[in-house]
């Protein structure tokens, strides 16, 4: 598979798993959702995010405690404990736990970034045993930016998102989009609400078709925005 599409595929793969979660949380009334996130996982995280240009939402994927979302908070109880650490509580307990292989499961090292960082911050840590805190110490010291958008979350992968992120690109970018009308026509109902990382992501693939529930959800805040500015529009200025 094409390293670029192996990667995206697996973008939208983590997007769709955390929607489901936070989804099935609110309509089971939960106010807690505790991911099992190790300090292994928390490390490759870190660099993997940051690597993809998702260092905005980077607080609050790899915090012990967020409430992002109105009425729930996510944890991450074990993001302190080392995965070898957790693998051999499991077998000395015999703990069972259900083995669900990954979309990295059985891939080549250079599949994926994800696949990189996890292979690099496994070679660094046999050597380096304290590599793996070092950098989950330092992703402690993270804090959410001010540049949020009250209330919006990027429609792919439900984090929230920054204000005038399209101003932001177009003054930093050095190249165009393509011409392609469908991707034209795409990005005014759905790029103008993703998060730095998803819409560069998704810009790359040329315009690859979005899961339904992120359609769906860019159309939702496209018809609120419709109804807002219509109830102000006698007091904006021409």
């Amino acid at each position: 598979m094409d390293f670029f599409l192996y990667h995206l595929e697996k973008i939208f793969l983590s997007s769709l798993r955390h929607s489901l979660l936070v989804h099935t949380a609110r309509e089971s009334k939960c106010s807690m959702l505790l991911l099992g996130d190790s300090a292994t996982r928390i490390a490759i995280k870190t660099i993997s995010l940051t690597s993809k240009g998702r260092g905005f939402s980077l607080p609050f994927e790899v915090a012990a405690e967020s409430s992002c979302y109105e009425g729930l908070s996510i944890i991450r109880p074990m993001r302190d404990n080392l995965s070898k650490e957790v693998a051999l509580y499991n077998h000395h307990t015999q703990l069972y736990h259900p083995s669900i292989k990954s979309i990295l499961y059985n891939t080549k090292p250079k599949a994926s970034i994800d696949r990189i960082t996890e292979e690099f911050i496994a070679g660094l840590d046999s050597g380096f045993p304290s590599t793996v805190s070092t950098i989950v110490r330092t992703a402690n010291k993270l804090t959410p930016s001010t540049n949020l958008a009250p209330g919006i979350w990027c429609p792919l992968c439900m984090n929230p998102a920054e204000t005038n992120i399209s101003a932001w690109i177009d003054s930093i970018a050095v190249r165009k989009l393509t011409s392609s009308p469908a991707l034209e026509a795409s990005l005014d109902t759905v790029a103008e609400l993703l998060c730095y990382g998803c819409r560069t992501s998704w810009q790359e693939s040329k315009g690859i078709a979005l899961p339904a529930y992120a359609v769906n959800y860019s159309e939702q805040q496209k018809s609120k925005r419709e109804l807002l500015r219509n109830q102000i529009a006698d007091f904006l200025l021409e």
